[in-house]
């Protein structure tokens, strides 16, 4: 056994069909994108019918990351290209949050929903907690996150759920051609 540290090792993982093609084999390195694709599997199996997908996500920072690899691969999917970066930050910004006020627990995990909407995809993030997001005044230390979402959508909004949590949604469309 090696004292070398975990991260510089290396091994062959298959990823279930659902996450790719049977086929495909990826070498990741230990245990920073192992987890990540072990997070991956661990959350319930995205849900698509062409266009909208679901999909749920555990508690943890990593699955910002995860939530935009889906979305991105998505938006290209649907030929959505032109939306990518800005759909990309706003998907962030609602999973951070969803991730530090959520209130998500290993049986109630974040949720992501994309729907294909006329140019553009609407996005929307579930979380388990009752308290609306505030918009905060942005400073150095933050608050900066909201302001974003709402400078890059078209729109957005908050939803209350069934039961405990709400929606929080945006929609991010095309720039309009001049």
């Amino acid at each position: 056994m090696s004292d070398a540290p975990m991260d510089s090792a290396w091994i062959a993982v298959t990823l279930p069909s659902r996450c790719y093609p049977p086929w495909v084999i990826t070498l990741v390195s230990i245990p920073e994108q192992l987890t990540l694709i072990l997070l991956r599997m661990k959350s319930d199996a995205t849900v698509s019918n062409g266009d909208s997908a679901v999909s749920r996500w555990p508690h943890s920072a990593r699955s910002v990351g995860l939530a935009r690899a889906e979305l991105s691969d998505l938006l290209i999917k649907w030929d959505l290209s032109t939306v990518v970066d800005e759909a990309l930050l706003v998907l962030s910004e609602l999973v951070t949050n969803a991730v530090r006020h959520g209130r998500a627990t290993a049986e109630r995990e974040i949720e992501t929903r994309y729907l294909r909407v006329p140019d553009g995809v609407r996005i929307e993030v579930r979380d388990w907690a009752d308290e609306r997001p505030v918009i905060r005044v942005p400073s150095d230390t933050g608050g900066w996150g909201l302001c974003l979402v709402g400078e890059l959508c078209a729109r957005w909004g908050v939803d209350e759920r069934a039961g405990a949590g709400k929606s929080v949604w945006a929609v991010v469309t095309a720039p309009e051609e001049s």
